[in-house]
C-alpha cells in the first residue's frame, strides 16, 4: 500500500484535490493508495500535521492487511508539504515503521529562501517565493524554520530512512530544494534516485490528463515502487 500525503504548504488542501491523482497511482502500480487527512495550520501549527501522518504510517504500518486484507510492505508518498511530512515521520518513526520506499514530489526539505531556483523563479507560477516564506509563517514560529522536523535536509543523520526517489521539476522555486535532500541521502548512504522533469512547474503531475511529461512521471513512479516491491 502507498500512503499518499497531499501538498499545500501545511495550509490548504485536502484528499478530495488529489482523488484523481491518487486513483492513476493506485491503477498504475497496481498498489492500494491511502489518502489521509491531516491537521493544517494556521489553526493547527506544527507539529499537529507531522503528528498526524506519524500515526497514518504507524497505524498503516500494524493493521492494514488485517483489516484490508493487503499483503506486502508500506511505501510513503507525497509532493510539497506533504513530501515534508512524510519524510520527516519516515525518519522519526524509523525504529518502529519500516518503509518499502518513500517518494517524495517537489519536495519541502529546507527553508532557504536564497537557494538558486528560488531566486530563479521568485515569481513564478503556481508557487513563488513568497508564497512559500507565507506557508512557512503559517506553519511553524520563525525561531523554528531550521528544525530538522520543519526542514529535514538539517537532521543530522538521515542514514536510517528507506531506498527514495526525489522527483523535481525544472520550473520550480522548490527544484533545489529536492536537488539537495537527494545529495544529503546519497551521502548518507540511502539509495537514492533523483529524476527532474524539464519545461514544468511546480504541482505538474497533478496534469497527468493534460501532459505526456505527468503521464511519464506517474510511469517512472510505477517503475520504481514495483522495483522496490521486487526487492521485498
Amino acid at each position: 500500500m502507498i500512503v499518499y500525503v497531499h501538498g499545500g504548504g501545511w495550509v490548504v488542501g485536502s484528499i478530495d484535490d488529489f482523488d484523481a491523482l491518487g486513483r492513476e497511482i493506485a491503477f498504475n502500480t497496481g498498489c492500494a493508495v491511502l489518502l489521509p487527512e491531516y491537521r493544517l495550520a494556521p489553526e493547527h501549527p506544527f507539529p499537529a500535521g507531522l503528528e498526524d501522518v506519524e500515526d497514518v504510517l504507524a497505524w498503516s504500518a500494524v493493521s492494514v492487511e488485517g483489516l484490508l486484507g493487503i499483503d506486502g510492505p508500506l511505501i510513503g508518498a507525497g509532493d510539497s508539504a506533504g513530501a515534508n511530512l512524510v519524510t520527516v515521520a519516515a525518519r522519526r518513526l524509523a525504529d518502529t515503521v519500516q518503509l518499502a520506499l518513500e517518494i517524495l514530489i517537489y519536495p519541502v526539505a529546507d527553508s532557504d529562501f536564497q537557494r538558486a531556483s528560488y531566486l530563479s523563479f521568485a515569481a513564478g507560477l503556481p508557487l513563488t517565493r513568497k508564497d512559500m516564506e507565507w506557508f512557512f509563517a503559517q506553519y511553524v514560529a520563525p525561531g523554528h524554520y531550521q528544525h530538522e522536523d520543519v526542514s529535514p535536509l538539517r537532521a543530522a543523520d538521515l542514514s536510517m530512512l528507506p531506498p527514495t526517489t526525489i522527483m523535481v521539476a525544472e520550473a520550480d522555486v522548490l527544484r533545489d530544494d529536492g536537488v539537495a535532500y537527494a545529495a544529503r541521502l546519497e551521502a548518507a548512504g540511502v539509495p537514492t534516485t533523483l529524476r527532474e522533469y524539464a519545461g514544468v512547474t511546480h504541482g505538474f503531475l497533478r496534469l497527468h490528463n493534460h501532459l505526456d511529461v505527468a503521464r511519464g512521471a506517474i510511469a517512472d513512479i510505477a517503475e520504481d515502487v514495483q522495483a522496490a516491491l521486487s526487492a521485498q
